[in-house]
């Protein structure tokens, strides 16, 4: 796992078997829970566990924040499910 100490380090991310990167943009936009997210959850909670980074963008192999416009809908679905 790649220890990041800023933003910009964001761009030296890979995913891995422990660590899974996600839009979480949801069809409007503002974001979502991504609907593979409980399936990447419980490969973790079964294996040695992992990190799910939610509002990064891939493109190309390379990540890029993207941010969650509405962070709190985001916590809530996943408090909910």
């Amino acid at each position: 796992m790649i220890d990041l100490h800023s933003i910009a380090d964001i761009k030296l991310l890979r995913e891995s078997v422990d660590l899974e990167c996600k839009l979480a943009a949801g069809r409007d936009g503002k974001g979502a829970l991504p609907e593979d997210f409980w399936r990447t959850y419980s490969a973790f909670a079964n294996t040695g566990g992992g990190i799910v980074l939610l509002g990064v963008r891939e493109k190309q192999g390379q990540f890029s924040l993207a941010g969650v416009e509405d962070v709190s809908k985001v916590r809530r679905n996943f408090l909910t499910l």
